[in-house]
């Protein structure tokens, strides 16, 4: 069992899903209705909804991880982390376990 959990400054939504787009589902976000949402670099802990619940992932299967982000006048910073269940602290996941792609939209 896993949970996923995501920092960013500004608002920002984890999503995962398998090898099926339509299994695509929203898993953890830095978000507050009441205005704009932000938090330092790894600080997991500011809103509820930044850490996920436990979701079962199955060895030697492929699975997808898309981050959306809204970023207002300062650098982008978004981090996203694993934490095995049981482990008391979040772990990066080891870079030979990720492919990593980014796409930038710019909207004035």
């Amino acid at each position: 069992m896993y949970k996923f959990a995501i920092t960013s400054d500004d608002t920002s939504e984890l999503w995962l899903r398998n090898e099926d787009p339509a299994s695509s589902k929203m898993i953890a976000r830095v978000y507050s209705a009441h205005g704009s949402a932000w938090t330092v670099e790894g600080d997991y802990k500011k809103y509820p909804d930044q850490i996920s619940k436990e979701i079962l992932l199955h060895a030697g299967k492929k699975y997808y991880i898309e981050s959306l982000s809204k970023q207002g006048l300062v650098p982008l910073m978004l981090l996203y982390t694993g934490l095995i269940t049981g482990m008391q602290h979040l772990k990066l996941f080891p870079r030979n376990t990720c492919q990593v792609f980014m796409r930038v939209t710019i909207k004035n």
